[in-house]
């Protein structure tokens, strides 16, 4: 059954490559020219005046492609300019078999909001490329092979969108580092293809969550080389494939998902290691909850904990590479064949639950009964090789991975940028007080001063600090705060009893 897959996956692999690299060999000479001889490339200058917020986008798409063209836009009747930010709000466009909005090479901040984008064939409704800080809000998406693709980017926020698509959702191509996909809800129109969210080709620190994605090939895929990205909170059900990880994807963060009735629900393959697995729901799954393949790089040094798995038509997890640990040294995961006994009803079974595959790998803190707590406020902080675990109260966990190869830190972006500070200006004034405050729980807030000040008090490298801040961005500012006040709480503890966060091991072996 493994064998089958991995043949079919290897194929659709190889088409995924070359069909991304014909596309991006047919985008860049776009970007770089937009003054092409054919009426399907139109500057800004040359898009009609829209009546009524309604054009038949037969002529071309809405093409920026440097900064001053947003300029030429502001004076048409669906493009506003507040602040240095330009909004692109309320557009019916009907792609006639191509893109709809296509922008490119631009720093400048920007909103499309409310727009009903369809029909744009085997292109996609939005194409971002080479362009930052960005929202793309409450867009409905349609009759289309592709949603939104972006490329080359950064700090571009997907929020609430519904896309039902012929194949891929949202796609996050080459390059394109701190963008947030939340909210938004997919479904697929083929059922027997298509991709849900892609991460594909250097994505690094990519926030993906609270997302509802339905009915196709791969719901969340990551391939070639894709780090440090956090995929928090969907709901993803009916697919082949639940997430697919694929070539040399590492340090990423899989976090309390509900993965059901699929076919198989999370596969790694191909050097697919270090990466975290924690309080997600795997269950109804037909084939297996979990599988991880050995076909040339194994995928090692994964950590499943706090996993509640019930799939009973197929096999819960398999492992055929060596080196994953199935238990974070004090708790394991919940399997609903698990048949042992919990003698003391500490809700840890006496003994350990065997993983199938050919890696003899164990759970050997299995949990029995209510599978796992509420999931409250687990913070990230990712290093190298090895996991620490340290519990904070009876909620709060802090992760960190350290080896002998010290990784290079990050840049720190602590410092916001002034677009950025203008992109977060305008979209306090969103709607009223209520609406902002929405906003701000999704990564558009910026982190006060005085917080920056009480993170460096903890004495962390700058990568540390760096991971703690993003996921930090993800939360209210309340929550931000409650969390930040119990890490000092404890970091305050441990001095006094002469001990330090960063030298707790994982207990056990």
């Amino acid at each position: 059954m493994l064998d089958k897959k991995s043949i079919f996956k290897s194929k659709q692999f190889l088409l995924v490559a070359f069909c991304l690299l014909a596309f991006f060999t047919i985008s860049f000479p776009l970007f770089s020219n937009f003054d092409i001889a054919s009426e399907k490339y139109l500057t800004t200058k040359q898009i009609p005046v829209v009546k009524n917020s309604y054009f038949n986008n037969s002529c071309g798409p809405i093409l920026i492609t440097e900064n001053a063209d947003w300029e030429d836009l502001a004076d048409k009747p669906w493009c506003t300019e507040i602040d240095g930010v330009y909004y692109l709000e309320n557009l019916s466009i009907d792609g006639d078999d191509y893109y709809c909005i296509m922008i490119g090479s631009t720093t400048v901040p920007f909103v499309i909001k409310n727009c009903t984008l369809f029909k744009t064939g085997s292109s996609s409704a939005i194409f971002i490329q080479d362009a930052d800080n960005g929202l793309i809000l409450e867009n409905n998406i349609s009759n289309c092979d592709y949603g939104i693709i972006i490329g080359i980017s950064k700090n571009i926020s997907i929020v609430r969108n519904e896309i039902n698509t012929e194949k891929s959702g949202i796609s996050i191509l080459v390059n394109s580092h701190y963008n947030t996909i939340s909210e938004n809800t997919v479904v697929h129109s083929n059922p027997a293809e298509g991709t849900g969210i892609e991460l594909n080709l250097n994505c690094t620190y990519n926030y993906i969550e609270n997302n509802i994605l339905y009915g196709g090939d791969i719901g969340n895929s990551l391939y070639n080389n894709c780090t440090n990205n956090t995929i928090y909170n969907n709901e993803i059900h009916n697919y082949e494939e639940a997430i697919w990880s694929d070539s040399e994807c590492i340090y990423n963060n899989i976090v309390n998902n509900n993965i059901h009735n699929n076919r198989h629900g999370i596969t790694l393959n191909n050097s697919c290691s270090y990466n975290i697995f924690t309080h997600n729901n795997i269950y109804n799954n037909t084939d297996y909850g979990v599988a991880i393949l050995n076909e040339g790089i194994e995928c090692t040094n994964n950590l499943f904990y706090y996993n509640r798995f019930n799939n009973s038509e197929g096999v819960n997890a398999v492992d055929n590479c060596s080196n994953n640990q199935w238990d974070n040294g004090a708790v394991g995961n919940y399997w609903h064949d698990y048949d042992g006994i919990d003698a003391n009803k500490d809700g840890i079974g006496d003994t350990p639950y065997n993983i199938s595959g050919t890696a003899g790998s164990v759970d050997r803190f299995p949990l029995v009964g209510t599978p796992a707590p509420p999931l409250f406020d687990i913070i990230f902080v990712i290093g190298v090789a090895s996991v620490a675990s340290v519990a904070v109260g009876s909620s709060l966990f802090f992760l960190s991975r350290r080896g002998k190869k010290k990784k290079k830190a990050p840049k720190s972006r602590s410092s916001k940028t002034r677009d950025r500070e203008k992109l977060d200006k305008a979209l306090e004034k969103e709607d009223g007080l209520e609406a902002a405050s929405r906003l701000g729980d999704l990564n558009l807030t910026a982190l006060s001063a005085n917080f920056l000040d009480k993170v460096k008090s903890l004495g962390w490298d700058n990568g540390e600090m760096e991971l703690f801040l993003k996921e930090m961005r993800s939360y209210s500012p309340e929550t931000r705060q409650s969390i930040l006040d119990e890490m000092l709480a404890f970091s305050k503890s441990s001095n006094k009893g002469g001990s330090n966060i960063k030298n707790n091991s994982r207990r056990g072996d």
